[in-house]
């Protein structure tokens, strides 16, 4: 079935295309397809993070620019200072960095809430007290799938909302959640969701120096395009969860 694309989605895909063309393993399959740009992903294979994990050199653009690291947006403003646990985020005046698991940002007073991947968040339910505002969550294909346990388990342990946020290869923002906790937003303009046999499958418009097309995730999706409790229209994604099934021994 061929996608849908806005204006902003085709000049986005075929700005990551040209990129594509320059990496090793891109480069032999852009050659041979001829089509218009909106049917390229139709022809390109899936990739699953622990191939691009395991190969991330033949998916480096040679020629892209140092790209800047993407900020940290917190889903409420103004934002408090927040103690981060994951390292690739450009810095600002409300995050603190900090790369290991201690609780001495917050014991000290100096941070007010945690940003952090799935399974430090984890950890430091083990560790930290009540927050003073809303944590956020890290999920995605490289630090897995929020549950209903684990908000359960981050309720009883800092006394907070969770906000989810979905992230790419490189940081870059996929999917958020908003103050309803109704799913997640995509951001459509940077992205492409697609749901293929059921499994939920993205490219990040964003992702020049690695271009990687059509990110397999592992994980079901119901899309939902009826306007959000909060008042934002536009796609979201519902009920994400891990599919049970056999793998090939590769994705391509």
């Amino acid at each position: 079935m061929q996608l849908k694309l806005t204006s902003q989605q085709e000049m986005g895909l075929r700005t990551l295309l040209e990129a594509a063309r320059r990496t090793e393993f891109y480069g032999p399959w852009l050659e041979t397809i001829d089509t218009p740009v909106s049917r390229c992903l139709d022809l390109l294979p899936q990739v699953e993070f622990r191939h691009f994990d395991e190969n991330r050199t033949a998916f480096r653009n040679p020629k892209a620019f140092r790209a800047p690291l993407p900020e940290f947006r917190y889903p409420l403003q103004p934002p408090p200072k927040i103690l981060m646990l994951l390292e690739g985020f450009r810095r600002s005046a409300s995050v603190r960095n900090a790369f290991d698991l201690n609780d001495a940002g917050i014991a000290d007073g100096k941070a007010d809430t945690l940003a952090a991947p799935l399974d430090a968040l984890r950890c430091m339910a083990g560790m930290a007290g009540p927050q003073r505002y809303p944590v956020v969550v890290f999920t995605g294909v490289r630090h897995g799938t929020l549950t209903q346990a684990d908000r359960e388990l981050f309720w009883k342990s800092f006394r907070v909302p969770v906000f989810e946020q979905f992230l790419g290869l490189g940081n870059e923002l996929v999917a958020e959640e908003c103050e309803a906790h109704e799913g997640l937003h995509v951001r459509e303009d940077q992205t492409i969701i697609e749901l293929r046999a059921g499994e939920l499958v993205f490219t990040s418009l964003e992702a020049l120096a690695y271009p990687v097309l059509r990110i397999a995730t592992g994980c079901g999706a119901l899309p939902e395009r009826s306007p959000c409790p909060c008042g934002r229209a536009g796609l979201r994604l519902m009920d994400i969860a891990p599919i049970a099934k056999v793998r090939r021994a590769a994705a391509w």
